[in-house]
């Protein structure tokens, strides 16, 4: 298909380029009605304009594409629109670190939702993660020189990327020196559970003390206890 050109000016790739559809041929001769239609667009095909293939059905998709490995790349196409890294740095050379940051939780997967989910078993296909949506998000889709970081407390959650950076590690990099003092402490308290996890020896997402797991409840539990301390003087 012909590429379309962006509101800057740029020349953008059009949908069935990037989801490499095999019926491409027929997909540039449609209706903007046909074309919506075909890719599941939701809640119904515009006849005006090409609709953001964040707003493709899943369910119609099945139905319209056959192929196993099409109907994958479509989809994993589709959850590039709607994925959404939670930080993202560019240097200057513009190479682009992409980092996915949890606390507990382990890397989630698509699709999401049970009806896709009973749709991909159905079809006998594995489920799509998380990091591997951001990659070809950043790597394939936008053209970046893009690493990718999971972020999380424990280094020892298994993800589509390997090793897991911990967040110990991480703000045992930073400068806190004119951090807030809640912010110090936290990240004390944080980088020694990092070492107990390092060891085997935690287990637990808590402090003893406060009993925060996050460092906005942490916050909370010690300005709690500020608080409270006179009264109970």
């Amino acid at each position: 298909m012909a590429q379309r050109q962006s509101r800057s000016g740029a020349a953008a790739t059009s949908d069935s380029e990037c989801a490499r559809a095999p019926n491409r041929l027929e997909l540039e001769s449609a209706s903007t009605f046909d074309f919506n239609r075909h890719f599941g667009a939701v809640p119904r095909p515009s006849d005006r304009y090409i609709q953001s293939p964040g707003n493709w059905s899943v369910a119609r998709l099945s139905e319209n594409v056959v192929d196993n490995d099409e109907f994958v790349r479509t989809c994993v196409f589709k959850w590039s629109f709607n994925v959404k890294p939670d930080i993202v740095l560019q240097t200057p050379s513009g190479q682009l670190l992409s980092i996915e940051a949890k606390w507990d939780s382990g890397e989630g997967s698509y699709p999401s939702s049970e009806r896709e989910k009973k749709i991909f078993l159905q079809r006998k296909l594995n489920y799509v993660s998380q990091t591997e949506v951001q990659r070809y998000l950043v790597n394939d889709l936008l053209g970046f020189d893009g690493t990718l970081i999971f972020l999380a407390r424990r280094g020892d959650l298994v993800t589509s990327l390997g090793r897991t950076v911990t967040w110990a590690e991480t703000l045992q990099a930073l400068d806190l020196d004119e951090a807030a003092e809640f912010i110090r402490r936290w990240s004390a308290q944080e980088i020694e559970v990092g070492r107990q996890f390092s060891h085997g020896g935690c287990r637990s997402g808590h402090d003893e003390r406060t009993g925060a797991s996050s460092p906005m409840s942490w916050l909370r539990a010690t300005h709690t206890w500020r608080r409270r301390a006179p009264r109970e003087a």
